[in-house]
């Protein structure tokens, strides 16, 4: 379960950085070598060029050479010479004292140890480094649910990722999970965009190359998650996905779910549906994938709240779910968990009330009644309420919600539950 929590945690930071990436505007960066001549001079940013821009140096071992690849091949020793060479059409470079090398379709990693070896043998007492200066420019086509298809101009390395965020990203009527990568007519991989943006490491995101073609086709299997969950809504469903899947997509149960009331609810005609009862102790607490259940277009499922616990999260004692009790004040429950602690930012205190995609906030100072003067003023708390006492770390309280509402914040709630 704890690789659940990190999974999940992964997946909102892999969101925010893939939009940060969206909307960047940067130029070509590729590391360059040290030589008495020193460094090679930075390279121009190409305006004129629509598209996805190098934004990071170039993983060697996966950027595939071809023809439009600039290089300057740096020699220093005894002898010192910065000669540029560009792949031609045929996918060759021309090497002084060499002749004509072939590099198309081999690894940049490949290239520099073969050439290396090359030039060892006809050169001594000298160094050699190629530099990869122009990564290859070309198109690729970018075709069904996405905000913009088209033909793109973008520049090596891209990934099919990118390629789409470029084309303003999948449409809700697309199928993150099925994006065609097409090349030379057929269907060379199949990508789950989903599984790359929650951050699986076994989710293959491939480079693209010239005359490729990404087509997004409809998404003709969903699933709604209601209740309480991260983000309720309708998400696609894969081939072969379970229950556990789905909500990790739907960013996990809130800290008010109700562990004993989550259910799969199937049609079974227009007026008929099998209620399926989750185990979620033993799915996620015990991690026994026995009781995870495989989903069917048109399943939808239920997490209901809580509605007998009140959930005190952040600067206390001991951060967990209270039973509700008739009567008890804020600082009742509060009292409950340890009391604040003595990083506890207390006139930022709120109460969240409702459900996770229309939560009332109810902003509180507990600076006066924790001086024991009056709490008139107090709000009264409800079953299911959550009370957020922030730090003073400077953390904003729109961050600290969405930090409470992962399953790392949730691990020793979840461990009460179980109990």
């Amino acid at each position: 379960m704890r690789n659940f929590y990190i999974s999940a945690i992964s997946t909102v930071c892999l969101i925010v950085f893939i939009s940060a990436f969206a909307s960047a505007q940067g130029s070509a960066s590729t590391q360059t070598p040290t030589s008495s001549k020193g460094s090679a001079p930075a390279q121009k940013k190409n305006d004129d060029i629509p598209g996805i821009s190098l934004l990071a140096p170039v993983d060697e071992a996966e950027y595939i050479v071809g023809p439009g690849d600039g290089f300057i091949l740096y020699m220093w020793g005894i002898k010192e010479e910065a000669i540029p060479l560009t792949v031609d059409p045929e996918g060759m470079i021309y090497i002084p004292r060499v002749g004509p090398f072939k590099v198309r379709g081999k690894s940049l990693k490949a290239v520099r140890e073969e050439l290396d070896e090359k030039l060892s043998e006809l050169y001594h007492g000298v160094n050699f480094f190629l530099e990869l200066s122009k990564p290859k420019i070309f198109k690729v086509k970018i075709l069904g649910q996405v905000g913009a298809p088209g033909v793109y101009v973008v520049q090596s390395p891209v990934t099919v990722l990118e390629a789409v965020m470029k084309a303003e990203k999948v449409l809700d009527t697309g199928s993150s999970k099925g994006v065609q990568l097409r090349r030379g007519g057929e269907i060379a991989a199949l990508v789950n965009l989903t599984k790359i943006l929650n951050g699986d490491p076994e989710a293959e995101n491939p480079f693209l190359e010239p005359g490729d073609e990404i087509y997004v086709p409809l998404n003709l299997r969903r699933v709604e998650v209601e209740g309480e969950v991260v983000r309720p809504g309708i998400y696609e469903l894969g081939e072969g996905e379970t229950l556990k899947d789905i909500l990790l997509d739907a960013g996990g149960p809130t800290v008010r779910m109700n562990i004993e009331k989550v259910m799969v609810i199937r049609k079974r005609g227009v007026n008929d549906a099998e209620m399926i009862p989750v185990d979620m102790k033993a799915l996620f607490f015990n991690e026994d994938m026995s009781k995870d259940i495989e989903l069917k277009a048109g399943d939808k499922v239920s997490v209901a709240a809580r509605a007998d616990t009140v959930y005190v999260l952040g600067a206390v004692a001991s951060p967990q779910g209270v039973p509700y009790a008739s009567g008890y004040s804020i600082l009742d429950y509060i009292g409950k968990c340890g009391g604040v602690t003595p990083s506890a930012a207390v006139k930022a205190t709120a109460v969240l009330r409702g459900p996770v995609n229309n939560m009332q906030h109810i902003p509180v100072d507990l600076n006066l009644p924790l001086r024991g003067q009056s709490a008139a003023n107090m709000p009264e708390i409800m079953p299911g309420d959550v009370i957020v006492i922030p730090t003073q770390s400077g953390l904003k309280f729109r961050d600290y919600i969405s930090y409470i509402f992962t399953f790392k914040s949730l691990s020793a709630i979840f461990e009460d539950w179980f109990e």
